[in-house]
């Protein structure tokens, strides 16, 4: 509303002169109840901006857990899964490449060469899923390496000559699962792996060499 200034009277915000002394000098009357109202509002923007702070943050969080897992578990799952369907390169890229030779020999010599194993492998999976058969593997625990087990997993690599240095390791259990094509045959195996990081990548483990170091450990 508006005020007349020379005679007090009270008129509509449209209104250019008073209708009582004819005065042009109006002055406008602050509205209380509207201004009540509006002081509402930005609680309300406050609240919902706080709810999408809270919501972005806890995305934030879950997504960077979900990516520091998949980093550290990831070569674990492809390394497992190319050794059960032979292919023994895939597995071999998945560690450390100090190790790549060791461990290509170790195969080469159970198996005649890594054509040979891709072979037997696959026969075998053929023989008891069909032609078509699907091979995946799924995290379902992991926990971290001791100091400890560090330090003696780095005296072991030393003591083998592959001069590697692990700054941090995980102790992983997949679910293994290869079904056939029509979903009839189904084998699903629990798996124990490790993964090691070195220079900020992360790796398989070879097995052979957690379980010698494992059970040196245990000895002492």
């Amino acid at each position: 509303m508006r005020k007349c200034l020379k005679c007090g009277q009270e008129l509509p915000d449209v209104a250019m002169k008073c209708d009582v002394c004819g005065s042009d000098e109006l002055s406008f009357i602050e509205n209380t109840k509207n201004n009540k109202t509006t002081a509402k509002k930005p609680k309300s923007v406050i609240i919902i901006a706080a709810v999408i702070a809270v919501s972005v943050i806890l995305a934030i969080i879950f997504t960077y857990s979900y990516f520091k897992t998949s980093v550290q578990s990831e070569p674990v799952k492809n390394a497992v899964i190319a050794l059960t369907s032979g292919d023994l390169q895939g597995y071999l890229d998945e560690i450390p490449q100090k190790m790549q030779t060791d461990t290509e020999n170790y195969y080469v010599e159970q198996n005649g060469s890594i054509e040979a194993f891709k072979s037997q492998t696959e026969s075998a999976l053929e023989e008891n899923f069909g032609e078509n058969y699907s091979i995946d593997a799924k995290v379902i625990d992991s926990y971290d390496f001791s100091e400890d087990l560090i330090e003696s997993l780095n005296s072991a690599c030393k003591d083998k000559g592959y001069d590697l240095s692990f700054e941090s390791g995980k102790h992983i259990t997949l679910r293994l699962m290869v079904e056939s094509k029509d979903g009839k045959t189904k084998n699903y195996s629990a798996v124990e792996a490790f993964s090691v990081s070195t220079n900020g990548k992360w790796y398989y483990l070879p097995n052979e060499i957690f379980e010698e170091t494992n059970k040196e450990q245990t000895a002492n």
